[in-house]
């Protein structure tokens, strides 16, 4: 490791895995090294980045230095590499206080390829000679059609990001929270403000933090780390001297005070006095603390996110509020950020009183300790299972910037298990106590926040923002006039220009040999019972089980019964049972387990064209905990009460709240899915399950009478719940010998049922919607049946047609985040766009798919990159408990591992001939296909002419 200087050194037992602290000798960059046996390697550099103002210059970086580099001279390298990349990561995002580029790969080559790519673009990028860059990412002047408009892809991801009544809360939390910190800025960029970012001014801040010195390198998995290190020195640092780089992250002073303060949301639509939001929020202390970071994370899920937390159930039942949910955030310093959603801004008071008077009794009378073990419980199965997430690395470099950034060692905070045992040793001290009474209840820098919405807050500031570009456009001499026209020339032509051989040749590229062929095959043991099946996967699960109970549910097919049955997978474990109150289960539960969720789960049949609906109930446990979570599963399934109606209301309206916050994340796969669901039964009923028919739906129920829901909940509970085609899987190390056995019992516990299985009716019919929010953006969609045999060769069409035409097209030059085609092995055809400020252009150009098929034109050589990145998707990394569920769907389904593989080789064998022929056959679908768009109230209404049926959500 010449060159560097060893910091620390030590062994994590639980990550099974190095660690190494290391700091470069001449420039000072830090470095993280995780070496182990993880054949997914990850690199990660990352800058602390402290905005100073909300103009977006971060993000902007962000998405601008991707975009060519000294040695990757093409239009956009990123999105070369992603086309044909084999990555399991590559991203790049921006934070409140920094900036980080992480990738991974399985393959050595691939995983070179990346990190050469990432170093490049942060070092040497393009954008520091070429202008248009900024402007096509960032925003820019746009003169067509005799009118001055803004255009750029932050520009208007932006627009779609703050779209969101919660995100705009968010901001306004940490605007009065930390007012005299970077954290008050928008890093993203507020679109009101991002057009008074001048290119100089992006040029001297990225001159300013992207620079060695202010950097953070990352290195994890199976690799020779020390010849990374060399060659990260050798091509790039070592081409730098030391430099000062002031990036201090300034601390807010404490108030001393509470601080009451008003803010104005905007929405498309009138809202109710009752619509509101009010924050609760303090600052809790300094993040190079771990135990503060610890702390601040428990506190928060025992007093927020716990349905047993007792500010949480004096809340619900005070009737004042649909739900509350958490907004802390641990960045230098932590915060506590308790949000009140659906709340008269008059009862701000009371609400208040309502927390301080629950804090005061916490503080008198101490926490339900067994509240306080549960949450602890739930911590250390999260950090055991880095959160499910199969590309661990990825999970380890975000988490170690928790006290890496704010100049301690990054193991702090990934090495947490003495920390964690304090806290645990220290309970009946009232430890955790104190904390909320000091730093909570008695805080000296509280800040309560009323978030109040306001309708055509937006419009009107969009119309002054038209008033002054009209004006500006108006007062244009004939020279400056000339100077706009040609800059919009420039830009389209540098967007349409192809690259040259020579740019392309400096492109990485893999082989097709480097594509895995052949998958490793998943340990399955297949029991038959005498009305159900065991499956057993024996997996390295570290001591965790893994356990699904699979319901058959094909007797359940009227559309109102589907979404009762889906309301109830919400519903179990929220309820009372027979032996416990719903917060004493709760609490139960996560004692005992890792929790018990539920689901309805559809399979496409790959031997025809039906598909098997199911009811899958899950849970995570300690293997020692298996007979106490077998009775517990069997509590929730079998002595489940329905007559707490106040409990059932406040769920439903929880579940309501929940879905208008996650609307805008997911807008595109639901008009995929609702445009998908006119022509194809399985797409249909997933309408009902989590699509617009189940929101529309739960709206409904919020407002009918609880007593007839849940009369109707226990209709379909006791349709459920039946031994009869019941699918246990299991993935263990069974060292547990009573496992199977005891599964077996919980098996046999359920009456043996009996349900003839039903047809789900449908009709196909093409129909066009329109989704009218408050959204100032647009998701765009097409969808339809596939109308042919699916060929995995699409696979390959579809990264073609989604990551170069309509990249180009609606990303690059529309300005929209993100857009695609697919065409899926379930049988559908769809096309979206996400945060689109774009609607009837972006039409028109999925309507000339078609044409930029036939006339596209790639040699072997141009689109073997397409191929990689297509079947390179295939096989993606799982963690033990993915693998056992991956294997529960081909057995459920009738398909194979042997399937996957034939898929595999039959798409690396695609070729234009095959390309072209599709041209045709993708007219035929587009010609027929129904549309979803969801977008803002004021577009929809002016392009009601599209639309069948328009819907306000």
């Amino acid at each position: 490791m010449k060159n560097y200087k060893l910091i620390e050194e030590t062994y994590l037992e639980n990550e099974q895995s190095k660690a190494l602290v290391l700091e470069h000798n001449k420039t000072k960059a830090k470095v993280f090294i995780m070496p182990n046996e993880d054949d997914n390697k990850v690199f990660g550099i990352g800058f602390r980045t402290p905005p100073k103002s909300s103009n977006g210059v971060c993000h902007i970086i962000e998405h601008s230095v991707l975009n060519g580099s000294k040695k990757y001279r093409t239009r956009e390298p990123f999105m070369d590499m992603i086309k044909g990349s084999l990555n399991t990561f590559l991203n790049a995002m921006t934070y409140p206080d920094k900036t980080i580029y992480p990738v991974a790969s399985r393959n050595d080559q691939d995983f070179r390829n990346l990190t050469d790519l990432y170093l490049d673009a942060v070092f040497n990028p393009k954008v520091k000679e070429d202008e248009k860059i900024f402007k096509q990412e960032g925003w820019r002047y746009n003169l067509e059609d005799d009118k001055l408009s803004y255009k750029g892809v932050v520009y208007n991801e932006m627009r779609g990001s703050m779209s969101s009544l919660e995100s705009q809360v968010y901001r306004s939390i940490y605007d009065e929270l930390q007012p005299d910190t970077c954290y008050a800025f928008n890093s993203g960029g507020d679109p009101y403000q991002i057009p008074s970012l001048s290119y100089g001014e992006f040029l001297d801040y990225y001159n300013e933090f992207y620079h060695p010195t202010n950097s953070y390198i990352f290195l994890y998995g199976n690799m020779d780390y020390e010849e990374y290190l060399d060659y990260i020195d050798r091509e790039y640092l070592t081409n730098y001297e030391y430099r000062n780089v002031d990036s201090h992250l300034e601390k807010q002073e404490y108030f001393g005070e509470t601080r009451y303060s008003v803010n104005y949301l905007n929405t498309a639509k009138e809202m109710k006095a009752n619509e509101a939001f009010i924050s609760y929020t303090t600052l809790l202390g300094d993040a190079e603390d771990s135990k503060i970071r610890i702390l601040s994370n428990l506190v928060s899920s025992i007093l927020i996110n716990n349905e047993s937390s007792p500010i949480k159930q004096r809340l619900m039942a005070s009737g004042l509020l649909d739900v509350i949910f958490s907004a802390s955030q641990n960045t230098n310093q932590c915060s506590f950020s308790l949000v009140a959603k659906n709340i008269n801004p008059e009862n701000r008071d009371e609400f208040v009183n309502i927390i301080e008077e629950e804090l005061g009794k916490i503080v008198e009378e101490g926490l339900d300790k067994d509240l306080v073990l549960a949450e602890l419980n739930s911590y250390k199965f999260d950090l055991k299972e880095k959160g499910g997430y199969p590309t661990k690395g990825i999970a380890y470099f975000t988490n170690a910037f928790e006290s890496w950034l704010y100049d301690q060692s990054p193991i702090d905070a990934i090495d947490i298990e003495k920390d964690l045992q304090y806290i645990e040793n220290n309970l009946d001290l009232n430890l955790i106590e104190n904390f909320i009474k000091d730093n909570i209840l008695n805080s000296k820098h509280k800040s309560i926040v009323s978030h109040i919405p306001k309708q055509g807050l937006n419009a009107q500031r969009d119309k002054e923002v038209a008033d002054l570009l009209e004006e500006k456009k108006n007062n244009l001499s004939q020279v400056e006039r000339e100077d706009l026209e040609k800059s919009r020339e420039e830009m389209e032509a540098f967007q349409n220009r192809e690259n040259t051989e020579e740019e392309k040749a400096t492109i990485p590229r893999l082989a097709k040999s480097d594509v895995n062929t052949h998958l490793p095959r998943i340990d399955r043991t297949a029991i038959s019972k005498d009305a159900y099946t065991i499956l057993s996967h024996d997996l390295p699960t570290a001591g965790v089980d893994y356990i699904d109970l699979v319901f058959d549910i094909g007797h359940i097919v009227d559309p109102e019964e589907i979404m009762y049955t889906n309301l109830l997978t919400s519903v179990l474990g929220q309820m009372d049972t027979e032996n416990y109150t719903y917060s004493d289960l709760y609490k139960t539960v996560y004692l005992e387990t890792g929790g018990v969720s539920a689901s309805i789960n559809t399979y496409k049949n790959y031997e025809n064209d039906n598909f098997y609906k199911k009811v899958k109930v899950s849970t995570k446990i300690f293997t020692e905990n298996i007979k106490k979570a077998s009775d517990l599963i069997k509590e929730i399934l079998t002595k489940t009460k329905f007559d707490n109606l106040n409990r059932l209301k406040e769920i439903i309206l929880e579940i309501k709240a929940y879905q208008e916050i996650g609307l805008y994340q997911s807008a595109h796969a639901l008009m995929m899915t609702r445009a998908s669901s006119n022509h194809l039964a399985f797409f249909k009923y997933n309408e009902y399950v989590n699509g617009i028919d189940y929101m529309l739906f739960i709206k409904d129920l919020a407002a009918k009478d609880p007593a007839e829901i849940a009369e109707r909940l226990e209709e379909v509970y006791n349709k459920i719940f039946t031994r009869n085609k019941l699918l246990v899987n299991v993935a263990s190390t069974f060292e547990n010998e009573e496992l199977l056995k005891e599964l077996e019992a919980l098996a046999k516990s359920f009456e043996n049922k009996i349900y003839e299985e039903k047809v789900f009716e449908f009709t196909s019919k093409k129909k066009s919607e329109g989704f009218s929010t408050s959204a100032d953006v647009n998701y765009v969609s097409y969808g339809n049946k596939l109308n042919m045999d699916f060929d995995s060769k699409l696979i390959v069409l579809n990264n073609l047609v989604s990551n170069e035409y309509l990249y180009s097209e609606i990303r690059a030059k529309g300005g929209a985040y993100g857009a695609g085609m697919v065409a899926r092995n379930v049988g559908n055809f769809a096309t979206f766009s996400y945060r689109d400020p774009n609607l009837e252009r972006t039409l028109g150009i999925y309507k000339n798919i078609p044409t930029y098929i036939e006339n596209v034109n790639l040699s072997e050589k141009d689109l073997l990159p397409y191929i990689i990145g297509a079947v390179g998707r295939i096989d993606p990394p799982l963690t033990e408990k993915m693998k056992s569920n991956l294997d529960m769907s081909l057995y459920i389904s009738n398909d194979s591992i042997e399937r996957i593989e034939n898929d595999i080789e039959n798409a690396l064998n695609a070729d234009m001939d095959y390309i072209k022929v599709q041209a045709n056959k993708i007219k035929d679908i587009l010609d027929s296909s129904s549309l979803a768009i969801l977008g803002n109230k004021n577009t929809i209404e002016e392009n009601k002419d599209l639309f069948d049926e328009i819907i306000e959500l």
